[in-house]
Order: C-alpha cells, then sequence, then structure tokens
C-alpha cells in the first residue's frame, strides 16, 4: 500500500450514537468529504465504567454487535476509507481483534494501562498513540520503551 505524507481521518467518534444506520450515513459523509480513513470509538461499558456509575447506562447504548462494526468496515472499504478504531479497554480490544481494522488507536486515557498498549501493539501493525494531556518525558519514556523492543 502506498502511504502518502498525509492522512485525513474522519473522526466519528461516538458520534454514531449506538446506531447503525447513523455510523454507516457518517463513513459516507467521510467518504464524500474526501478523508483518507474514518475511525469509530468502540464502547463497550464494562471497559470504561463501573455498572453504579452514573453514565453506565449511557455508555451501554453506544455498544453495537460485532456483525455490526464489520458491516461498517465493509462499507468503509467500499466507500475508499480506511477503517479505524479507538479502543477503551480489553472487551474493544478483543472485538477489535476480529474485525481487523486498518488501525487502531489508543486514547490517552489508556496510556498508561501499559498491559492494554502492549497487547494493542503485539496485535496491530499500525498503532496511533494519542498522548493529550500526557506529560513529554512520560512519552518520551514511552518511546523509549517502544525502540528497546
Amino acid at each position: 500500500m502506498d502511504r502518502k505524507p498525509l492522512t485525513i481521518i474522519a473522526e466519528v467518534a461516538q458520534g454514531y450514537e449506538g446506531n447503525p444506520t447513523l455510523a454507516k450515513l457518517l463513513i459516507k459523509g467521510a467518504a464524500a468529504s474526501g478523508a483518507d480513513a474514518v475511525k469509530f470509538q468502540v464502547v463497550f461499558a464494562d471497559d470504561v465504567a463501573v455498572p453504579d456509575y452514573q453514565y453506565y447506562p449511557l455508555y451501554q447504548t453506544l455498544q453495537m454487535p460485532e456483525e455490526v462494526w464489520l458491516s461498517l468496515k465493509a462499507l468503509a472499504h467500499q466507500s475508499g476509507l480506511q477503517f479505524y478504531t479507538d479502543l477503551s479497554g480489553e472487551q474493544a480490544l478483543a472485538l477489535a481483534q476480529r474485525v481487523k481494522p486498518d488501525a487502531v488507536k489508543i486514547h490517552s486515557g489508556n496510556f498508561f494501562n501499559h498491559r492494554l498498549v502492549e497487547r494493542i501493539l503485539e496485535a496491530f501493525p499500525r498503532v496511533l498513540v494519542s498522548t493529550g494531556g500526557i506529560h513529554v518525558e512520560e512519552v518520551a519514556r514511552f518511546i523509549a520503551r517502544r525502540k528497546a523492543i
């Protein structure tokens, strides 16, 4: 695959609101905009919260079955887009290992979850790492650990 020097990623995040139809429309919009890739946050309530957390029910509404994610990936590819996912935890990682997105992103909220980060780095050939809110010294240590491997 030829790599362009710049990749435009249409960030859907959780904008699909757990609705497969809305997710498909957002992919079509990303393709129409000229983006190179579309990225969704794969959310499982148990990855991001405990059941008595006030927003746990909201997170549950964002969960979609594997078949939906596979259909979204297929639509993205049919639309000329790469399909990226943002992984929120262990369940999202397990789903992504089956769906096989073109790239995955580690959210800065999981930057210090070393077990999850290592598993993601081992599982996928292309990983984006968010460093928002992370001190530059921590980013430097992360890079040094990766170079040592």
